[in-house]
């Protein structure tokens, strides 16, 4: 896999072609877009918003990857006994860099989970947000420390709202 950042001079609001070569490989099966649209996506937080939608907002408008926690969200979408579409999103945390506290021979830390999601023309149509409190024996901790550990959340969307 391979990812692309381009510089910040390049976030033009221009399309711009990408072509990836593999030299001297002629037996890799290489996929990959074709381009991308240089525009910075930015919703606007409401005004008098909570200073933690504000940082929300911000981070998701950037061009730019925080790097505060490592995450990687992997959505799945499927159409549910009904035919209307669900969204399953699983979030892996990388765990290295969270904060936990002993406490009675356990671990504790507390996550802020917080999404939004837009429709096609990038406004807000659903946001949630839930505290997770960890309260890890000390094996669980140690695994997590080592492999992360993952967060599912099913939402119902309608045709249209997911960018």
């Amino acid at each position: 896999m391979l990812g692309f950042q381009p510089e910040a001079a390049r976030w033009d609001s221009k399309v711009h072609r990408i072509k990836v070569v593999v030299l001297n490989r002629p037996d890799l099966n290489v996929s990959f877009r074709k381009s991308y649209l240089a525009k910075t996506f930015k919703p606007e937080a409401p005004s008098g918003a909570d200073p933690r939608v504000a940082e929300l907002t911000e981070a998701l408008s950037s061009p730019l990857v925080r790097r505060d926690i490592d995450l990687r969200l992997t959505p799945f979408y499927l159409d549910d006994a009904n035919r209307d579409p669900v969204l399953t999103a699983l979030l892996h945390i990388d765990a290295s860099r969270l904060s936990f506290k002993e406490v009675d021979g356990r671990y504790k830390t507390s996550l802020e989970e917080v999404g939004v999601i837009f429709d096609s023309s990038g406004k807000p149509v659903d946001r949630f947000s839930e505290t997770v409190d960890l309260n890890l024996l000390p094996q669980t901790y140690e695994q997590g420390l080592k492999r992360g550990f993952v967060l599912s959340r099913r939402l119902k969307v309608k045709p249209g709202c997911i960018r």
